[in-house]
């Protein structure tokens, strides 16, 4: 009885605590063009997604998800249809997308059982961080992604309802299986018994992410090159060039990065190497990544990877302790983004 008390109180109190969040940023932003149009301009892109998403037919629906958003993932495109269906405004349906995936942000924070320091740095961050607002209210794809991986690390390590939940989400953004790494080797530094997500988990979903992509690259392609496909064919594949060079570059990134990940992990990473190792590993990667993948982008996956594995864990490990001290810089870094780039006026 008092478990059911103590799960009801932390929904309820996740729920006010995201009204209050949203309905603070909105009342600074909604009239500027942070909402209005997107931090980047590119709302539209999100709007005219979910509006002309009524189309039957899965490459009709992928094609106008890969038209307005530039997305190759294939899952949002029948989430699309789905927001069509069941909100009459699209303004309405991303202001939905927007506060579930801030409820489940502060379920997350109000459920964990780290320090109350982590905890005050991280509600501090969902109502005035840049980072939070990126993935609040800017890009719809990685707030539906970020909704199924959080709802997936509420599952048991290597359950089949946890790996479909993290697949679902690197299928909404592709950009979630670089975080899945860093998340990982924070897991094995922790050494806990009771690890939210293991490496096994990590090879299934990388392999189950690589298979999938690697089908929808041929079955695209196959498609579109025979004429069976939408009719602006021709569009589709200049669209795709113009983001990824060429089609075997998008290709050749997907199996070497996808390859290489799966061996690293599972032949180096799963041996009880000193702590040391793992340490070296996860700054090797974090530098990796920025180096090869660009910085903004980068550095706000990294920052909520971070959150996320501080919110898993009790903090009580040098590991934790060096992954709080990671995220000091990051958080700063966060914060003065927020004033230097969204406009918090009262217009």
């Amino acid at each position: 009885m008092n478990l059911s008390r103590n799960k009801t109180k932390i929904l309820i109190t996740s729920f006010i605590g995201a009204l209050l969040v949203y309905n603070f940023r909105f009342f600074f932003l909604r009239g500027t063009d942070n909402y209005l149009y997107g931090l980047f301009g590119t709302k539209h892109s999100y709007l005219n997604w979910i509006s002309e998403s009524s189309l039957f037919g899965f490459f009709e629906l992928y094609s106008i998800s890969f038209l307005y958003l530039i997305a190759i993932e294939p899952l949002n495109s029948i989430i699309g249809y789905f927001l069509n269906k069941i909100f009459e405004s699209p303004y309405s349906a991303l202001d939905a997308l927007s506060f579930i995936t801030l409820f489940l942000i502060l379920l997350l924070i109000t459920r964990a059982k780290t320090s109350l320091c982590v905890k005050c740095f991280c509600m501090l961050g969902t109502a005035i961080g840049f980072y939070e607002y990126i993935m609040f209210f800017d890009i719809y794809r990685f707030q539906i992604a970020m909704i199924f991986l959080i709802i997936g690390f509420m599952f048991p390590p290597n359950s089949n309802k946890q790996i479909i939940l993290l697949l679902m989400s690197t299928l909404c953004h592709l950009s979630i299986i670089l975080m899945l790494p860093i998340i990982a080797i924070l897991n094995k530094l922790v050494r806990s018994d009771s690890d939210y997500f293991s490496f096994k988990s990590l090879h299934v979903v990388i392999l189950l992410c690589f298979v999938t992509y690697l089908v929808m690259y041929f079955l695209i392609g196959e498609t579109l090159i025979y004429g069976t496909g939408p009719t602006y064919g021709s569009t589709y594949i200049k669209r795709l060039d113009s983001i990824t060079y060429s089609m075997s570059e998008y290709l050749l990134f997907i199996i070497l990065f996808s390859f290489s990940m799966y061996l690293l992990f599972s032949k180096i990473l799963r041996l009880k190497l000193p702590y040391i190792f793992y340490l070296i590993s996860f700054v090797t990667y974090i530098f990796i990544i920025i180096y090869s993948l660009g910085t903004s982008r980068i550095i706000m996956l990294i920052y909520i990877s971070i959150l996320i594995h501080l919110l898993s864990h009790t903090y009580y490990s040098r590991v934790n302790s060096f992954a709080f001290l990671f995220f000091i810089p990051l958080f700063i870094h966060n914060m003065s983004r927020s004033f230097l780039l969204l406009d918090w006026g009262l217009s």
